[in-house]
């Protein structure tokens, strides 16, 4: 889609995702990288997609872009949960019971524990890492992306013969 080249070059060229907040970094030495999404257009599309479609974590909308336990939502993934629970027992030794190993301290990172079966919104693992907080950081990309996908909304499939909005298969 040429919209999607043309954006990923404006995109790229703006700096905006050269160095953002990776989730599956947190509280290593360094947690930031480029964001997958400058790779190629492809990818751009994937990644900025995975943002677009996040519209769940709306207390993190706008918490700023760089500071981690602000503006990520919950940690889920087992091993940043435990690197988070090791910190907090690290930098507050004397609290080594049950309590200090079901939350984190202070509450500055949000864990949510594993439990089987449960189902939970997802996000990106780059900054922006929600719909809301795309919005804020690059509006011309989340605007594009809001006209991406009311087209793909109107794709035809075997069930549907057009888009019900627009009854057509052009730009709704």
């Amino acid at each position: 889609n040429a919209m999607v080249v043309e954006i990923h070059n404006k995109a790229h060229e703006s700096g905006k995702y050269t160095k953002v907040l990776r989730r599956d970094w947190a509280l290593k030495e360094v947690d930031t990288d480029m964001a997958y999404c400058i790779v190629n257009h492809k990818e751009f599309f994937a990644e900025i997609s995975v943002s677009y479609l996040a519209d769940f974590y709306h207390d993190v909308d706008g918490a700023g872009t760089t500071d981690m336990a602000k503006c990520s939502p919950p940690f889920v993934a087992p091993s940043i949960v435990d690197r988070i629970r090791q910190k907090a027992m690290d930098d507050q030794p004397r609290q080594h019971n049950n309590e200090c190993r079901q939350t984190i301290p202070n509450g500055k990172y949000r864990v949510i524990p594993r439990i089987d079966n449960m189902v939970l919104p997802h996000c990106n693992k780059f900054f922006p890492f929600t719909k809301g907080q795309l919005r804020r950081y690059d509006p011309r990309v989340y605007k594009c992306f809001v006209r991406l996908w009311q087209y793909i909304e109107c794709w035809e499939d075997d069930k549907r013969s057009n888009c019900g909005r627009c009854g057509s298969f052009d730009w709704c």
